[in-house]
């Protein structure tokens, strides 16, 4: 019974706090996960992608092209992905949030194997 709260007061935990990685397809027992992030419209999401795909193009160009008019600002591209990457980033919580959701995890199976 105090496994059950303490898995409830934990997933309950887990799903305010851990919003970035999802498991895929809702299944907490899987290998995969997915990612998200925040972007203030459809269109910042374009231009996060636009960005990305300019520095690639740049970085794959090795100055071949230096005034390529699709990449009119080259140093603002790099400087927007690196501000989307930070975004990405959450700091200090990365063992943390394994370390739990390994937990969790273990938690769960042994309750789904003693309930059967």
């Amino acid at each position: 019974m105090k496994t059950k709260k303490t898995l409830k007061k934990l997933n309950k935990s887990r799903d305010v706090h851990l919003y970035r990685l999802k498991p895929e397809n809702n299944n907490r027992m899987g290998d995969h996960y997915e990612v998200s992030f925040p972007v203030t419209s459809h269109m910042d999401l374009m231009f996060l992608i636009g960005n990305l795909l300019k520095v690639c193009i740049r970085a794959l160009s090795e100055g071949e092209h230096p005034d390529d008019p699709l990449i009119a600002q080259p140093y603002y591209n790099v400087q927007e992905v690196l501000r989307h990457i930070l975004k990405l980033i959450p700091f200090g919580e990365q063992e943390f949030i394994d370390e739990v959701t390994e937990l969790l995890d273990k938690l769960e199976k042994k309750e789904i194997n003693n309930s059967k």
